[in-house]
């Protein structure tokens, strides 16, 4: 089973992108891109590792969706969840329905529980078939902004 690193990084001044030895709730990791089932237990990340961290810009859903989950999922060379591809369900061309998807249908998102969304757990992951973008860790400001947003309910 992939680990989280022993500095997660949403961690404040010892950020870094390397994880393990976090806490996992016995459940199989889902591949990239997999849906997380509706009750599905999550591995959780534990909260002191990202308390104190720094955004990149103001942790609000319309920043994340135009800063991060837009520009890095579904444009500039990785589309995994544009229109064309919708990984896991999600389609971060719109605004409206990325929402509905990440928050409802698909349950990456776990509003005021950031430790416990898969979304949190799969940005800290460093096995690439769990680890979103696959490819490459986000900058730790970017993963504090989701976190921020997700611990403050994951408000529209």
């Amino acid at each position: 089973m992939p680990r989280l690193a022993p500095y997660l990084v949403l961690a404040s001044a010892s950020l870094s992108s390397s994880c393990s030895g976090g806490e996992r709730s016995g459940s199989p990791a889902p591949e990239a891109g997999a849906p997380i089932e509706a009750g599905a237990p999550a591995d959780c990340v534990p909260a002191a590792t990202y308390a104190g961290c720094t955004p990149l810009y103001t942790p609000t859903y319309d920043e994340v969706f135009k800063r991060t989950f837009k520009a890095t999922c579904a444009e500039g060379g990785a589309d995994c969840h544009a229109s064309t591809a919708k990984k896991g369900g999600i389609n971060f061309d719109d605004a409206d329905e990325a929402y509905a998807s990440i928050v409802g249908a698909t349950r990456s998102v776990r509003p005021s529980d950031a430790s416990c969304s898969p979304l949190v757990y799969r940005l800290a992951a460093t096995d690439a078939r769990i680890r979103m973008p696959p490819d490459r860790s986000l900058d730790p400001g970017e993963q504090c902004a989701i976190v921020q947003w997700i611990a403050a309910g994951a408000k529209r």
